[in-house]
């Protein structure tokens, strides 16, 4: 279970980005964060992978106050995160293949269980025959393909995906929304960040609305 309980969040020249903010998730839930630019969407994701402390309120995630751990046990919970966001950051020297397997590696799994589900998650996004180039030699078009292998290959238990999709030839939007289908299928947690007006492939999530410093929560 996810809460956010009155979380505020402030930046430097700007008050109140988030002011109040409580929202609470079961396992298994499925929202869209919707509103305008710079409403906080990406924010919530942010703190949700312990990556930007809120100044007040609190978060926890399964009964724990994310916050109060040591960032080597924020880390670790990242671990079991699927994350998809702007600017992904590979390890430009290796294959995609060793950049897909990299979350596997850090579950312990074997070598062979990390090449067989590496390979297959690159099948998925439609890189398949290109395991061992680089993300350099990758269009962007492509280096979003491998971030969403990479995000999705170990299954994660939780699903955060920002707004990356802004802007993507119909061909990956609809490769992204059936992907995400599938996996909410299975029981992930999912938390997708849209602009306005909402994409037709997430109408039927939960919404939740940042209309600014205070936000809104439709029941």
């Amino acid at each position: 279970m996810i809460e956010f309980t009155d979380i505020s969040k402030r930046y430097s020249g700007r008050t109140n980005f988030l002011e109040n903010f409580s929202l609470r998730l079961d396992s298994g839930a499925r929202i869209t964060l919707t509103g305008p630019t710079n409403s906080g969407k990406t924010t919530v994701l942010r703190m949700l992978a312990g990556l930007e402390a809120p100044n007040g309120g609190t978060l926890t995630l399964n009964g724990e106050n994310i916050y109060r751990l040591r960032e080597s046990a924020r880390a670790r919970l990242r671990q079991r995160m699927g994350l998809i966001f702007h600017a992904p950051q590979f390890l430009p020297h290796s294959s995609l293949l060793d950049n897909v397997s990299l979350p596997l590696q850090l579950q312990g799994l074997s070598r062979q269980e990390q090449e067989t589900r590496a390979k297959g998650a690159l099948q998925r996004v439609g890189l398949g025959d290109t395991g061992n180039i680089t993300p350099a030699q990758l269009t962007e078009n492509a280096r979003q393909r491998l971030n969403i292998a990479r995000a999705l290959v170990h299954r994660p238990a939780l699903l955060l995906v920002d707004d990356v999709y802004t802007g993507w030839p119909d061909e990956m939007t609809s490769l992204l929304a059936t992907l995400l289908a599938d996996f909410h299928q299975g029981g992930v947690t999912m938390i997708v960040a849209s602009p306005t007006p909402l994409p037709s492939w997430l109408a039927k999530t939960r919404l939740v609305t940042l209309a600014g410093p205070t936000p809104e929560i439709p029941e």
